[in-house]
């Protein structure tokens, strides 16, 4: 089995299967075992062993927590080919995105297969600001938030926790990668640019309770390429906010 190629919607697949035993099959079986028996006069105490019934979702939760983990690292794995393939000291003012359009192509690929198996429904997404301006106790907040964040943890049963993980892989590689990289003034910007498009992308796919802490990952790869920046001069908000909504009308996350 280990040298099979891993094949992420059989993965899930897999999860949706160990969660209906767990919910229904198991105690189902029992209920018939307990009936077939019910006349016999052995007595015999058919309850459904608590060994079983965790031994089921373990299986699942080991599944769902590996499809993260795969994911995640397939975002870190672009992050990385992105950020070392360029000269980041010499790089020209940023007119678009490095980054987004692989992540959202990505996203919704993942996001149609969570669909699909779990059949989770969506919630209505209220927008937040952009984390990149704050004030700075703002940020000093969100800085202590990311720090905190636990990179690697055992994955909730829905879409949105699915979705969070691989976010919190990835952008937790990036704000890593960023902080061995060195910056010009026009690279420092483009960090800033992409923080801010990946951010309002977040935002149309994860839950308002955690997307705060994905956002604060975002800024503080931007804080850190600026300390590892010879001019670190950040983009105008205006013109941040521009290539948002350019970039909100191209991939409708209006």
């Amino acid at each position: 089995f280990a040298r099979l190629e891993w094949r992420g919607l059989f993965g899930l697949i897999l999860v949706r299967m160990a969660r209906h035993f767990e919910v229904k099959v198991i105690g189902k079986v029992w209920g018939v075992a307990r009936d077939m028996f019910a006349a016999s006069p052995v007595s015999v105490d058919l309850v459904v062993p608590p060994a079983v019934v965790k031994a089921t979702r373990c299986a699942a939760q080991a599944v769902i927590t590996h499809y993260t983990s795969i994911g995640g690292h397939r975002l870190a794995a672009y992050f990385r080919d992105t950020l070392q393939g360029r000269n980041w000291v010499s790089m020209k003012e940023p007119r678009d995105s490095l980054f987004l359009s692989k992540v959202v192509r990505e996203m919704h690929t993942w996001d149609a297969e969570l669909a699909q198996v779990l059949g989770d429904p969506r919630k209505s997404r209220e927008r937040r600001s952009l984390t990149l301006f704050k004030n700075a106790m703002e940020l000093e907040m969100e800085r202590m938030l990311a720090k905190k964040v636990q990179t690697f943890a055992l994955t909730p049963f829905n879409r949105n926790g699915v979705e969070v993980g691989i976010f919190r892989i990835g952008f937790k590689a990036l704000y890593e990668l960023v902080r061995e990289g060195t910056f010009g003034k026009f690279g420092l910007q483009q960090i800033q640019v992409e923080g801010a498009l990946l951010s309002a992308f977040v935002q149309e796919f994860i839950d308002s309770d955690d997307s705060g802490a994905l956002c604060s990952l975002l800024s503080e790869a931007v804080t850190s390429a600026s300390q590892r920046c010879i001019d670190p001069v950040l983009m105008d908000k205006s013109m941040v906010e521009a290539l948002r909504q350019a970039k909100e009308k191209e991939f409708k996350l209006q």
